[in-house]
């Protein structure tokens, strides 16, 4: 569904996005919305809800930046990003007051029952305590192409996935900076991880860590430049059920 208006910039390709204050707005007008951005769209504090299909396409250099009191929550919907910047800004004095006004909050993409695909993106995240970019809960995640870089003082997480949970990441880049800092979080679901590259640094951390998951790995290089590594360490860790149905070409540095 496209909107047209000589009014104001409304998501079609002749009036792209510059404010997408009122994205979920028109969103609910339509069981599928496709939304077209140019240049930088800074959004305003708290959750943007998507209910419903919603595919964004960036037109140039689409930069998409939210405060750290801000993030995308979809709950049973369908999201699509193509050629956009997604960037979520270090938190401001002004906005201390508001890290526990939900938990959504502490992430960039939320999915509840949803399913997400990104395709050439990059996304940033700067976290001042603990971050995830992407907490799936019994969703379907799919990234291709596409850069994740997460950084923050305590506990950085590129993506976590629990229940049912369907993550798919090919031909992407992935960088978690913090004191505890992991790319890639499961509990149960199934992962299928293609020809990327995943570091992790800091104190502590590991670049996967994967408890009762079914998980293909293949062609992936994994870094870990943290600098406490107990007895032991694994760059994979696992716990309870682990089925590696594919483990090939892989590289641990």
């Amino acid at each position: 569904m496209l909107f047209r208006s000589s009014q104001e910039p409304n998501g079609t390709p002749f009036e792209p996005f510059r404010d997408l204050s009122a994205l979920a707005k028109i969103a609910r007008q339509s069981q599928f919305c496709r939304f077209f951005i140019k240049g930088s769209v800074v959004l305003t504090s708290g959750e943007i809800s998507l209910l419903n299909n919603v595919e964004l396409v960036g037109i140039g250099d689409a930069l998409v930046s939210l405060p750290t009191n801000c993030a995308f929550v979809l709950k049973n919907s369908g999201f699509y990003a193509q050629n956009i910047i997604f960037e979520k800004q270090g938190e401001s004095s002004s906005s201390k007051k508001l890290r526990g006004a939900a938990k959504a909050l502490t992430s960039f993409f939320v999915l509840d029952h949803s399913a997400a695909t990104f395709k050439n993106c990059e996304i940033i995240a700067r976290f001042l305590g603990d971050g995830r970019v992407f907490d799936s809960q019994s969703s379907s995640l799919k990234l291709e192409g596409t850069g994740i870089s997460s950084s923050a003082q305590g506990y950085s997480c590129a993506i976590n996935a629990s229940g049912p949970s369907k993550i798919t990441v090919l031909n992407s880049r992935v960088l978690s900076v913090a004191d505890t800092a992991v790319a890639f979080s499961s509990t149960g679901g199934r992962w299928n991880l293609d020809e990327n590259f995943a570091q992790v640094a800091g104190r502590m951390g590991r670049p996967a860590e994967f408890i009762d998951t079914v998980v293909s790995m293949t062609n992936n290089k994994f870094t870990s430049q943290v600098s406490s590594k107990p007895q032991g360490y694994k760059d994979i860790y696992t716990a309870g059920k682990v089925d590696f149905i594919s483990d090939e070409g892989n590289i641990y540095k």
